[in-house]
């Protein structure tokens, strides 16, 4: 069971009085006493071993300033904080001159605990220091082992160097079954879900979710939104799968919900992106902007600031809506203000695979790269090809792109990357480049259904006779391109791409082009592209 406030439900497991000595303790002012018995009942594990409410009830009770004199009461301080959802107060206290005790590597370990529930920059200096703590942690203390091994793993997620932080996740593993902590068990399966969904491993991703749901219903309790966390993973397979219908309305239900309790960044991001995009394919450009605003708001009153990953969603929106200059500057802020988690670094490599093509193939290479790094790069080939006016080249790639994604059913991949994979996916979807592959021939029509459906034109202007493809061209038009440009990026000839400009000027009864575009500025708020 859960509260609303995120903090732990007595009711979810019981309530034994742990704390009860420790409180007299406080009230007779015998702070080093109560200390002791702190010790004595884990340290800082103490709320791990005992619950989120005793631990609550000790720091009410702690008289003035006690948690700037004591480390251990200062670090279950910010725990405390955190759990609550305030670990940017944490935070300012960590870097408060005011604290009084001597500094053990225990200040290393909160500072830790705190940062990754923050999502924030991790200097080298930091993590230096982080993984030297490993050195000094306790013997025979699997629990915090556990803790320590949890925070290494998001941290290596944060630093996008997936391998490392699966390393520490089955290292956490092993250390919370050794303390016989299966709630915690739940944790980690959790997290390592989530990251094998941005690295396309929906498979894996889904046996971790099964794990975690089982050690879930073994442990008997749950916080805050950890239900909701596990269906922000499935709802993420979903996206990666084409499966878009249901996840707007959840999304932003989830969302909102994740405000009121302690999240990491990644999980917000997570669900913050499927939701904008999938609004962006399904209903258009000013409904999934409206969906980032808020997502910015919420994000903000979780995470104490704004995030760089939802302003790369935001220009792949735009990108995809043919607004390559406001992407391009997008990018670059992004990359100067830097970006910090697996996710984020996912979405970046989408953009900047469709801004520079060549670029990324120069660095996208290695036998370490990821499943959907891997379909991107031979979409980013088929990209470069379609440039270069080399169509069989082109379906090639394409045609590899899905031999690599069907295993996982990776299909909203070839959305994003939809300019060059239409070119070629109606011959694809008959099915003759699959011959005696039919899970391969079925996701080639799945992906020429989710990108026709993408390019469909809304009720209004579909009433005055436009086509999905003038719809293209006239938002390129209003977009600022010329007959060129548009005939390069929609694959057509510029006679054909005049013939569509002068069937438009006829059905709007203008004669130029400024009035055209003057005339069709009311579709801003409909468009889909």
């Amino acid at each position: 069971m859960t509260s609303r406030s995120g903090s732990y439900t007595p009711a979810a497991e019981p309530d034994h009085g742990i704390e009860t000595e420790i409180l007299q303790r406080l009230q007779q002012g015998q702070v080093k006493a109560a200390e002791s018995l702190l010790q004595g009942l884990g340290g800082l594990e103490f709320a791990f071993l005992h619950g989120y409410g005793p631990l609550a009830r000790i720091i009410d009770a702690l008289p003035g300033d006690t948690h700037l004199e004591s480390e251990l009461f200062f670090g279950l301080y910010c725990e405390h904080l955190s759990k609550q959802g305030r670990a940017r107060r944490a935070k300012a206290i960590l870097d408060d001159g005011a604290l009084r005790f001597r500094k053990t590597y225990l200040f290393d370990f909160i500072e830790l605990s705190v940062g990754i529930r923050l999502g924030e920059h991790l200097t080298p200096d930091k993590v230096k220091r982080w993984i030297n703590l490993e050195s000094h942690l306790p013997v025979d203390r699997p629990l915090t082992e556990g803790i320590y091994y949890n925070c290494m793993l998001l941290v290596f997620v944060r630093l996008n160097r997936i391998e490392e932080a699966r390393s520490f996740g089955r290292r956490a593993l092993d250390s919370y079954r050794r303390a016989g902590k299966p709630y915690l068990q739940f944790f980690i399966h959790q997290h390592l879900a989530d990251l094998s969904v941005v690295t396309g491993e929906l498979k894996i991703s889904r046996r971790h979710l099964s794990a975690a749901s089982r050690f879930l219903d073994e442990a008997g309790v749950s916080y805050g939104s950890d239900r909701e966390i596990m269906e922000i993973v499935r709802l993420a397979i979903d996206f990666e799968q084409g499966r878009l219908d249901h996840i707007p309305t959840r999304a932003e239900e989830i969302r909102r919900q994740l405000v009121r309790w302690e999240n990491t960044a990644e999980i917000t991001v997570q669900i913050c992106r499927i939701g904008a995009m999938s609004l962006f394919f399904l209903k258009g450009r000013a409904a999934a902007l409206e969906f980032l605003r808020e997502s910015q708001v919420d994000y903000h009153r979780s995470q104490g600031e704004f995030s760089v990953a939802l302003d790369v969603v935001q220009a792949n929106i735009n990108l995809l809506d043919g607004r390559v200059e406001e992407a391009r500057h997008a990018v670059e802020e992004a990359r100067q203000h830097g970006i910090f988690s697996a996710i984020g670094q996912a979405i970046h490599e989408t953009v900047t695979a469709k801004l520079a093509p060549s670029e990324v193939l120069q660095t996208m290479s290695g036998a370490h790269m990821t499943l959907r790094q891997r379909v991107v790069m031979e979409l980013v080939k088929a990209s470069v090809a379609h440039k270069n006016r080399q169509p069989a080249l082109m379906r090639q790639h394409v045609e590899r792109a899905m031999r690599l994604a069907v295993n996982q059913g990776l299909s909203e991949i070839f959305l994003e990357h939809r300019e060059v994979v239409s070119k070629v996916s109606p011959r694809l979807a008959t099915g003759s480049f699959a011959r005696g592959h039919r899970q391969l021939a079925r996701m080639a029509r799945h992906i020429h259904r989710l990108i026709q459906a993408s390019y469909s034109v809304p009720e209004e202007l579909a009433g005055r006779g436009i086509s999905p493809q003038r719809m293209r061209v006239l938002m390129a038009l209003r977009n600022g391109a010329t007959n060129k440009q548009i005939a390069r990026k929609l694959g057509l000839s510029e006679a054909a791409i005049k013939y569509h400009v002068s069937q438009l000027l006829r059905v709007y009864c203008v004669s130029k082009r400024g009035e055209l575009i003057e005339k069709t500025a009311p579709i801003e708020t409909i468009q889909k592209y």
